[in-house]
């Protein structure tokens, strides 16, 4: 089993995952906002090969924070 992670960031719940992939680790994230899903679970660009589920936890953060500044934000 895999535990997921909740941030708030600029209004949106980022939930993300590290999802074992033999002896890597690979990274996922959702967003959503007041209670609708906005990105369904996705891949992170950076998200095979991972070394601890840490270092994914971390990739998918980061993926799920540009989407929602790229894709999201009212201010594009």
């Amino acid at each position: 089993m895999t535990a997921i992670t909740t941030t708030i960031y600029e209004g949106y719940e980022i939930q993300t995952r590290a999802v074992p992939s033999g002896d890597v680790w690979a990274a996922e994230y959702s967003v959503s906002k007041d209670g609708k899903t906005e990105i369904p679970w996705t891949r992170a660009n950076i998200a095979e090969g991972l070394p601890t589920h840490g270092t994914a936890n971390h990739a998918a953060l980061d993926n799920a924070r540009s989407d929602i500044q790229t894709k999201l934000s009212p201010f594009n």
